[in-house]
């Protein structure tokens, strides 16, 4: 993983949206890539971020 657990909750923490949340992974090296999204309601998603090239890592994000 390219983050320890501390650093990476104090980025993550700032992801509330979508929008934001792609963007980040994107970014990142290796990158995060949507692995699925699920559809909690019509206005939360749990979005799966994994990262190919690392060490099998996924996050597991609350978005609205």
């Amino acid at each position: 993983m390219a983050f320890s657990p501390e650093t990476l909750a104090k980025q993550v923490k700032w992801l509330g949206t979508l929008a934001h949340v792609i963007p980040w992974g994107l970014a990142q090296k290796p990158q995060w890539l949507v692995a699925d999204v699920v559809i909690q309601d019509e206005y939360t998603h749990d979005v799966i971020l994994s990262c190919p090239g690392g060490d099998g890592s996924v996050l597991v994000l609350d978005c609205t």
